[in-house]
């Protein structure tokens, strides 16, 4: 059954289309209802909204392409101000959630905590900020509509289906994101319940099998702050609490994870931990079994396997980790390390130092080099490297001459020249993009817009890495936008004008609600 309605949410045949944007039902129409006088039909009949063909035919063009894109697409489409319909912005949002689950990545991943952007897990990290994954799309389709139709919205979260989490190694560079997922079910709790259902305890209910359910440390940050952040009774809280702590007591062994939830600060565990204790001690339901929990976490997780960049700050290694210090020192400081003992570092000898992950950093090729000084130069001249070319210097005869001669290197720069198709696409990406907010005469940066698309337009690691292309689409729209509008006016129409289905609409949404600003106009 589910594969039918996949089928359906996927290939929807264009005579659907109208019916979707018009709110409009199938059967019979008012004027044929039996025993009404055409002077009541008239009178009686509501006034439909006028069809807006361009956004029939976005909806339409977003069921052809990639399924995270026609996704994005439709929530976009709902979160528009050009949209008043309430009925409308459900049924896209609706129909974008069911679409969201063929997206290529199932979660989302983030960088360890000091990676460097200009490598190869920098840019992934990028490409997953664009929350184009199932669990995000989805997450934000349910977020969209908690205010638009609130027992929808939790009928939707009940279907998210959390991905298999497989254990990582110390030598994965990104860890499991699940912050959306969780800061969704918080504004679920939050504002999807009524106040007879929460003075009935419907929302308790609603939360429990999420509680139970918690296995991985990328879980026990996120719910961690979720428990700060529900409006809840104190007593409700402190129950929460205590079934909370019993959940850390699943959570055991891959060090990477356990690593990226003591390291990476948007979903660090540490701190909502301490600020939830401290909410509950203000009411007097403080919850010892968490506490206790909490250090048993820590204590175990530390031991065996860790990953060496646990010691961040070059911190010995034979030394207590940093994240297990400010613990014992908030146990000092809330004055409970007189019944909870502070973590010593006799409990955690014996543990194994992994190494850190391997960071493939770009612009180390020499065609790569070459290129990016090349960029440098046109930027800051033959210069100290502190003051950026003036425009009037950008315009100039000699400037234009050089930008002429590097963009024949850029353009005929190939993948042979780079370690994998990604670095290649990534590094060229940048340089374009570069470019576009640089040049300051139109015919010149038109070129190179359209020299840009032509090197997007159906490349082979669009299907390699669909969220990876999509960050440099994103990229050119932004740096467009922060040149000028008419540069912003600019790709738009060159990306109109592109056989790549994706692009195109995209572009057609720029042009139909925009999406960017030019800096100087925000």
């Amino acid at each position: 059954m589910k594969r039918l309605v996949l089928s359906f949410v996927l290939l929807p045949s264009v005579s659907l289309i109208p019916s979707l944007l018009q709110g409009g039902t199938s059967g019979p129409a008012r004027s044929q209802v039996r025993g009404e006088q055409p002077a009541q039909r008239r009178t009686n009949q509501v006034k439909e909204p006028k069809p807006d063909a361009e956004l029939e035919s976005i909806v339409g063009m977003a069921a052809g392409i990639p399924a995270e894109f026609g996704a994005d697409v439709l929530i976009r489409l709902a979160q528009s101000n050009k949209i008043t319909q309430r009925s409308l912005k459900i049924k896209l949002l609706t129909r974008a959630f069911y679409l969201a689950e063929s997206a290529q990545q199932p979660v989302r991943r983030a960088a360890l905590a000091g990676t460097l952007v200009d490598t190869r897990s920098g840019y992934l990290d990028r490409a997953f900020d664009l929350a184009l994954d199932t669990l995000s799309l989805q997450s934000r389709t349910v977020g969209a509509m908690v205010p638009l139709d609130p027992q929808n919205a939790r009928k939707l979260f009940s279907e998210i289906r959390l991905p298999h989490l497989r254990l990582l190694s110390c030598d994965d560079a990104l860890a499991y994101d699940l912050t959306s997922f969780y800061q969704t079910l918080t504004n679920v709790m939050n504002s999807g319940f009524t106040s007879k259902e929460k003075a009935e305890g419907v929302d308790l209910a609603f939360l429990e099998p999420y509680e139970q359910s918690i296995l991985f440390h990328a879980q026990a940050g996120p719910f961690a702050k979720l428990l700060d952040d529900v409006r809840v009774q104190a007593r409700q809280r402190r129950e929460m609490a205590d079934l909370f702590a019993g959940a850390l007591g699943r959570v055991r062994g891959d060090a990477r994870s356990f690593t990226a939830v003591l390291t990476i600060s948007k979903f660090d565990l540490l701190p909502p931990v301490t600020d939830l204790m401290t909410k509950l001690e203000a009411t007097e339901n403080f919850s010892p079994a968490l506490i206790q929990a909490l250090r048993a976490y820590l204590v175990a997780n530390s031991q065996g396997e860790r990953c060496a960049d646990l010691f961040f700050g070059g911190q010995d290694p034979k030394s207590l980790p940093q994240p297990v210090q400010h613990f014992n020192e908030w146990l000092a400081r809330s004055g409970h390390s007189q019944e909870i003992a502070p973590i010593d570092t006799d409990e955690l000898q014996g543990a194994q130092i992994m190494p850190r992950p391997k960071y493939h950093q770009y612009w180390q090729s020499p065609a790569a080099k070459s290129l990016l000084t090349g960029i440098k130069s046109l930027r800051w001249g033959g210069t100290d490297g502190t003051t950026r070319l003036s425009l009037d210097e950008r315009k100039g005869f000699a400037w234009d001459f050089q930008l002429a001669d590097y963009l024949k290197q850029l353009e005929s720069w190939n993948v042979e020249d780079e370690d994998s198709p990604a670095d290649f696409f990534h590094q060229k990406c940048v340089l374009y993009e570069g470019l576009v907010e640089l040049v300051p005469e139109k015919s010149q940066r038109v070129k190179i817009i359209n020299s840009f698309v032509r090197f997007l337009e159906l490349n082979t690691f669009q299907t390699e890495s669909r969220i990876e292309w999509f960050l440099h689409v994103e990229g050119l729209f932004s740096r467009a936008a922060t040149a000028s509008d008419e540069a912003l006016t600019e790709v738009t129409q060159a990306l109109l004008r592109s056989r790549d289905p994706t692009l195109s609409l995209y572009a057609r949404l720029e042009h139909w609600a925009p999406q960017h600003l030019h800096s100087a106009s925000q």
